[in-house]
């Protein structure tokens, strides 16, 4: 859905103030400014659950080596992923962001360490992240609806 709202020239903006790990963060990162408050943690690149085993003799080392290599498939493909999103709008190559969240990992960062590593653009909060839309946008009438966390 990021992708056709982007691909629509629809600038995109993320805000997290808790958690925004693995896959919740796969989806931020598509996102062309990403806000976290400093408390939020951020990352878990590469964290990907392990797939079930079944324990067939026969099977078994090949079943291994399958689940290695599809998890070290999966988690590459998420770091590209992470890159390819992050890269340009930070002005970086794909390849040094790409070493940058190799180097993470899979750990989860407070939002400073975050923008440090370029996982995030800004600290803030929702209103810092609103207004930075609408100056953005160039829109300062825009009128923004959100829900609250109904066990919030």
């Amino acid at each position: 859905m990021v992708k056709r709202l982007k691909g629509a020239g629809k600038v995109i903006f993320a805000y997290t103030e808790g958690l925004c790990l693995s896959a919740a963060y796969r989806i931020g990162c598509t996102a062309d400014k990403v806000f976290a408050r400093e408390t939020a943690l951020i990352g878990s690149i590469g964290a990907i659950a392990e797939l079930p085993s079944v324990d067939y003799r026969v099977f078994s080392l090949i079943q291994e080596n399958l689940r290695k290599y599809v998890l070290q498939w999966r988690t590459q493909e998420f770091i590209a992923h992470v890159a390819s999103c992050r890269a340009e709008s930070l002005g970086v190559s794909k390849e040094a962001l790409a070493r940058i969240v190799r180097g993470t990992e899979a750990r989860a960062f407070d939002g400073e360490r975050a923008k440090d590593l370029n996982l995030i653009d800004e600290i803030g909060t929702l209103d810092t992240t609103i207004a930075e839309m609408k100056s953005t946008l160039e829109c300062p009438d825009i009128k923004v609806f959100y829900r609250e966390h109904p066990h919030a």
